[in-house]
């Protein structure tokens, strides 16, 4: 995409364009520089920024429609449920009869089920669509529409699309928006892909939720006293207990009506999410949130381990002294020791502080590197669980240790991360996406942000390493911290190995601290940290462009996350 420094250059292109008579080429350079100059101009929340992501995103609808014709005739089988807790009127059920006409997949069939149908109805319907769509050697996919909600004309296609690409598929989702009292569509929902964490927290799925159908899930269904949002929550989450194999689909193909949105956001699934914490096994309580549609998790840990907290350092130690301080005054959880790496300190201060503390003393005589400082602490570190802090933190809150610990215990997760703040009471880190961005930086620190994600344990592809707990086992797992890497990036690089390994890194609200961030040392490793930074893109490529936890409709350039519309 042309940038201003590139005007001579577009201007030649464009000339040439115009000599060839190339006008699709003069339109499609237009068209991009438009955008380039709309996405710098426009503020991250803009409401602007939703319509002209769907304006882009329109050409991928009528690419779809060119291929209806091939997705149409294949063997895959949609059977819609539009459900409500009310009366469906003949009216609604003409109402979406027509819309789904429109649908340029064509194989499906649509049961209507609210309060004035009988839900043994519905189940012999589902039964029999069943039976004729394995005998036909149909794949037969389950959708959930509520009454009032809208899918878009491509959904079917979509979905059918992605169950062509993988057939083994049990579960699909895509990204949704709000269509408002006005009849515009706003506030969309762009998703993550399948975190586990993050659904307890509320029911992300739902929205254009489309379940491979089988035995199980009939079962299921025969228990339901009526088809709602509750209970539809109540099956993901039990068919979401194993394994599942579930995709996500980045594009808006459900139209949420607004008194719905208005629904499920307040109503409490606290009860129900409890629930499923109990028959999982998890030593967690659900706390009460405002809007009551999200849940706030707060693990516990099992047993009392014990566990190393590592700090490196080079003099200061007035920063070390609040951070000790802190950590010995503040803390719930007493089964820690403290494991202190000076790296060459030189002032006299220090070591008259050093001759003072209790806490264990590690000399590492060594060019400054934070990965093998950190592993030199590791050797010598007794606990089962290591917790990497920086020495210019303060703790905050009391039960830091225990509420990470929690987690860390879980046998999914790799790291654990905390809610950092700036002095100023502004958010440093509740989360890294792309491996390189501090998502909701300088927000409030009570502040929610999109979808409430500040406040709820929620996995994310990275954690800062200012603050980072993880059990030895998995450390040693993925071979501890990479040694070349000594200035930059080996948090993240830590996050990663432990995400190809096949765990997920957590973030955590509970565990609150302040980061100083003192002036660090990269200003006097520059040509380091470039080759750190070149290791990175060739290593981590993969994780570094598409992030899971991070949907691609979001900017990879910004922090809130903010609409794409370059």
């Amino acid at each position: 995409m042309p940038k201003i420094k590139d005007f001579p250059a577009v201007a030649a292109n464009f000339t040439k364009d115009l000599i060839r008579g190339d006008f699709r080429s003069i339109r499609e350079n237009f068209y991009g520089y438009l955008l380039y100059k709309l996405n710098k101009k426009l503020k991250d929340d803009s409401s602007l920024r939703y319509p002209i992501w769907r304006y882009i995103h329109a050409r991928k609808y009528h690419q779809l429609m060119n291929q209806s014709s091939m997705i149409s005739h294949s063997k895959i089988r949609f059977i819609i449920i539009y459900f409500s807790d009310g009366k469906i009127t003949n009216l609604a059920g003409r109402r979406i009869s027509n819309l789904l006409k429109n649908q340029s997949h064509k194989n499906y069939c649509l049961i209507l089920a609210g309060a004035d149908h009988n839900i043994e109805h519905l189940i012999r319907q589902l039964e029999q669509e069943y039976t004729e769509g394995r005998s036909d050697e149909h794949l037969v996919y389950l959708c959930f529409v509520e009454h009032k909600d809208l899918i878009a004309r491509h959904a079917l296609s979509s979905v059918a699309k992605a169950i062509q690409e993988d057939s083994d598929l049990e579960l699909i989702y895509s990204d949704e928006d709000i269509i408002n009292k006005y009849g515009l569509r706003v506030d969309p929902y762009f998703k993550p892909q399948y975190a586990p964490l993050l659904l307890l927290s509320h029911n992300y799925l739902s929205a254009f939720l489309c379940l491979k159908l089988t035995d199980q899930i009939i079962r299921e269904i025969k228990s339901w006293e009526k088809i709602n949002q509750a209970s539809i929550y109540r099956l993901v989450l039990k068919l979401t207990r194993g394994r599942i194999r579930l995709t996500r689909i980045a594009d808006v193909l459900y139209h949420r009506h607004w008194r719905n949105a208005i629904r499920q956001e307040t109503e409490s699934t606290q009860d129900l999410v409890q629930n499923e914490v109990l028959a999982r096994g998890l030593k967690a309580r659900v706390l009460s949130y405002n809007p009551a549609g999200f849940n706030v998790l707060k693990f516990f840990p099992e047993g009392n381990p014990r566990v190393s907290i590592i700090i490196p350092f080079k003099d200061k130690v007035s920063l070390l002294d609040i951070c000790l301080k802190s950590i010995e005054t503040r803390s719930t959880y007493d089964n820690y020791e403290i494991i202190l790496i000076d790296n060459r300190s030189t002032e006299k201060e220090t070591f008259e502080y050093l001759k003072n503390t209790k806490h264990r003393v590690i000399k590492a005589d060594i060019e400054f590197n934070y990965s093998k400082l950190n592993n030199i602490g590791c050797q010598v570190a007794e606990g089962e669980y290591l917790l990497f802090l920086n020495n210019d933190t303060e703790i905050i809150t009391s039960d830091w240790i225990e509420s990470m610990l929690g987690l860390a215990q879980l046998p999914e997760v790799g790291a654990v991360g905390a809610k950092l703040l700036f002095p100023d009471n502004t958010i440093q880190h509740v989360g890294v996406v792309l491996g390189t961005r501090h998502i909701n930086r300088c927000l409030g620190a009570d502040e929610g942000g999109y979808k409430h994600y500040n406040n709820l344990v929620r996995e994310y592809g990275c954690v800062t390493g200012a603050c980072l707990m993880v059990s030895k086992n998995k450390y040693r797992q993925v071979g501890g911290f990479t040694e070349c890497l000594a200035v930059e990036g080996n948090d993240v690089d830590f996050c990663f190995k432990l995400l190809r390994a096949g765990y997920y890194n957590v973030y955590n609200p509970h565990s609150v601290l302040y980061h100083y961030e003192s002036a660090s040392r990269k200003g006097k490793f520059r040509a380091t940290v470039q080759q750190e930074r070149l290791y990175m893109q060739q290593n981590w490529k993969e994780f570094m462009v598409n992030d899971q936890f991070y949907s691609p409709n979001f900017s990879p350039t910004r922090h809130n996350y903010c609409i794409r519309i370059d």
